[in-house]
Formats: structure tokens, C-alpha cells, sequence
């Protein structure tokens, strides 16, 4: 049976990828708008559809010359198209995805098909379903069925996932799990005074600020000497800073002993990362989406923009998880956040800019180890207030534990209260 979907270009390429997807047409033909082709969308879908859909080259065609006003015009391309169509094709056979386009398009092809047998479609992405709205004795509506990957998703938006996170990063993580736990579940401040690092949060800080110098020689690509892994402190751990030490020693990521207390060795490089990358919270995040159930969880992900291929712009995005076909963008942040605005207002931008581009079923996570409010005399600074204002959910070291309970809630498809 020779079957086609017919689809109206948009910039939305998710709209027309998951039908194509869920019905597994044999062919494909895509109209195309002058602004679409413009803005190179149609060479884009028609090549994500061959990749990701099994499809020939030959079996995905464009059609150029879609108005896009002028309803007689509209009405005049669908006609001479659905006349073409209905020669080449049965009409029983041929769908068309009105998810695209504007609203004189849709109009036009459901003005034109009416009283044939074909299909009509519409891609319904805020409630996960595709309504079949003609022939009108076929009208019903079909659950949409897990489809995308993470991979499929970002390339949609124009992306190519470059790397992320191997099987050796995945098992250190695990084997440290219980540790990255116990920080995420006790870096929460005591007290409530603004602007209080709780001691293990400076704790923490100071092991960060220790590992960053061989850190950095690591990532310049220079050689780093054993002896390079082992910092002096500025003065010897006491208090509950003498239990911290003890307590990394015991997982060995340090070498640390009570007859040398101010001098502290990091085992390797994965270590330095743990502590001076903020890797430990990326870590938690990734540990998260796995004991959630989710369908795929990547860490330390690299994509690159293909819009503009030569410029080599590359994103690194911290965690992704993905349940069913709906994605949680995650940063983590172990730094003080509040003494630089610039800096904290560009890591939201990005944060958010990333998730609009990635689009439909995305939510932007942000994780803080540190409070992200800070009273700082004259100048108070509310991140948490600059991150709901753009849809960005939050969870900073007050509420990091929260974490785990909305991710789980999110995997089943439950709304999860923050304030």
C-alpha cells in the first residue's frame, strides 16, 4: 500500500516529525512557504525525516511556492497539489499533518479535501495525542507513542549531539553514590540568616578552590605529576570539617590523614572533577533521572548549532533527561551565586534560551548547591525571582533534596508544586 503524508513547513519540526514517526508513511511531501525557505527549514526537515524516519531520499519530496496569505491563493496551490496527489497516490491513502503553517493554510486544505477520503491531522503536543479531524466518520483521537530520543529531539532544533558521559563516568558515579547523596541531602544551611553558607558548603567551597589550579593544568592539556594531585590547606580541618575529611577519605577521593592534617591529596583526575568541575552535583542529577525511571539520562552533553555549521558554536549542557518524549534540561551550579550579576543573568539566559530552542515538551531545571538570593547590603539579589520569570525551576541549597521528589512526579506526568 502506497501511503503519504502531506505536511505544511514550520519552524516547529517536532509538529510534522512525530507523525511521520508514529504512522510510518512511505512517502513524505512537504510544502514550503518563501519565509520557510528562507530560513533553510525545509532542507532541514526533509533531511531529518530521511535520518531519523528510515526514509530514501526519493521518498521525501519538497514543494515549493506555498503562499503564505491571500486564502484564494492558499486555496489555489492545495488545490493543484491534492490534483497531482490523487493521481500518484489513492485518496484513502493520503494524510495531511495541518499542524503546520498559519490559519488560512489549514483552512485551505480542509476546505479543498472535504467530501474525499483522505485524511486530515492535527499534531495536539500540549496533550501528547494526534486528532484525526477528517473524513468526519474518522474522527477520533490516538495517544502519541514514545518516539523521540534525546538525540532525535536535538536535532530537531537544529542540533547535533556531539558527546556526552561514557560508561566509565557512569560507573564512577554509581560507585559513589551513597557520598553525592549524603552532600545533596546536607549542604542545606541551618540557619535561615541570608546569606549563610552552611560549614559544609564552605567546606566545600575551599576543597573546589584547592582542586581547581591541577584542574586547570588537566584541561590545558599538560601533564599533571602525581605530586600536582597534593594542595596544602591555608590551616588543618577541626570541627566538623575534621569528620568531612574523614569521611571523603573513607570514599578515596582524597588521601587525607590526621598526622598531616593540612595537606590533602586528590586520587586522580576523576576526583578533581567531583570537586573542583562541580561534578559531584552533576552526579546527583544524572543518579536522580536513573533511580527515577527515566528513558534515557545523559551527563556532560555537547551539541553544536547547525544553523550555522562553520561557526563551530558548541553548547554544553549539564545533564538531560528524557521520559516518554518529553525532556528536563538540568545546570548545575556549585559556585556562590550573587557577586556577579552578570554572570548569574547569563547562566538563566542561557539556561532558557537553550530549552526554547530544544522547544515542545521541555522543562529547564536549575540545580544551586548555594543559596541563589543574597542580601548583599544596598543590593539585593533575587535569581530565584529572574528564574521563574522565565519558566526556569529552581532548587537551590534549601531545597535541593526537593530534587529527587519532582523528578519522580515528573516521570509519571504529575505536576510537582514549587514556590
Amino acid at each position: 500500500m502506497k501511503t503519504v503524508q502531506v505536511a505544511i513547513v514550520t519552524g516547529q519540526a517536532l509538529a510534522i516529525l512525530i507523525p511521520v514517526l508514529q504512522y510510518r508513511p512511505a512517502n513524505v511531501v512537504l510544502l514550503l512557504s518563501e519565509v520557510m525557505k528562507n530560513k533553510g527549514e525545509g532542507e532541514h526537515l526533509r533531511q531529518l525525516l530521511i535520518k531519523h524516519c528510515n526514509l530514501k531520499e526519493s521518498d521525501v519530496r519538497v514543494v515549493e511556492g506555498l503562499p503564505d496569505h491571500n486564502y484564494d491563493s492558499i486555496v489555489d496551490y492545495i488545490m493543484n497539489l491534492s490534483d497531482d496527489l490523487n493521481d500518484e497516490f489513492e485518496p484513502k491513502n493520503i494524510t495531511y499533518n495541518i499542524t503546520g503553517g498559519n490559519k488560512l493554510m489549514a483552512a485551505a486544505v480542509l476546505e479543498v479535501i472535504e467530501g474525499e477520503p483522505c485524511r486530515a491531522i492535527y499534531n495536539d503536543t500540549a496533550n501528547n495525542q494526534i486528532e484525526f479531524i477528517r473524513p468526519g466518520s474518522d474522527r477520533k483521537v490516538e495517544p502519541m507513542k514514545t518516539l523521540l530520543t534525546i538525540e532525535s529531539s536535538l536535532a530537531a532544533t537544529h542540533k547535533t549531539l556531539r558527546k556526552h558521559a561514557l560508561d566509565d563516568w557512569e560507573q564512577a558515579a554509581l560507585s559513589r553514590k551513597a557520598l553525592t547523596f549524603w552532600l545533596a541531602n546536607n549542604v542545606r544551611p541551618k540557619s535561615l540568616e541570608e546569606g549563610k553558607d552552611s560549614p559544609l558548603q564552605h567546606f566545600l567551597g575551599v576543597i573546589n578552590r584547592e582542586a581547581r589550579a591541577p584542574l586547570d593544568e588537566i584541561n590545558n592539556k599538560r601533564n599533571v605529576k602525581p605530586s600536582g594531585l597534593t594542595v596544602k590547606l591555608n590551616q588543618a580541618p577541626r570541627g566538623g570539617w575534621f569528620y568531612d575529611f574523614k569521611r571523603l577519605s573513607g570514599d578515596k577521593l582524597i588521601n587525607w590523614s590526621d598526622e598531616k592534617p593540612d595537606y590533602v591529596c586528590f586520587q586522580d583526575e576523576s576526583s578533581l572533577r567531583y570537586f573542583g568541575g562541580g561534578g559531584w552535583m552533576e552526579e546527583y542529577a544524572w543518579l536522580v533521572g536513573k533511580e527515577a525511571g527515566c528513558d534515557e539520562v545523559l551527563a556532560n552533553v555537547e551539541v553544536t548549532d547547525d544553523i550555522k555549521k562553520s561557526a563551530n558554536v558548541r553548547n554544553e549542557l549539564d545533564v538531560i533527561l528524557r521520559k516518554g518524549n518529553r525532556i528536563v534540561i538540568v545546570e548545575c551550579k556549585t559556585g556562590k551565586m550573587g557577586s556577579d550579576a552578570n554572570k548569574d543573568q547569563n547562566m538563566i539566559y542561557k539556561l532558557d534560551s537553550i530549552g526554547k530552542q530544544i522547544g515542545l515538551f521541555t522543562e529547564k531545571v536549575l540545580l544551586s548547591s548555594r543559596r541563589l538570593d543574597r542580601d548583599a547590603g544596598k543590593f539585593k539579589v533575587h535569581n530565584s525571582e529572574r528564574a521563574k520569570s522565565h519558566e526556569i525551576i529552581a532548587f537551590d541549597a534549601d531545597k535541593l533534596p526537593e530534587f529527587e521528589n519532582w523528578v519522580k512526579l515528573w516521570v509519571e506526568g504529575k505536576l510537582y508544586p514549587v514556590s
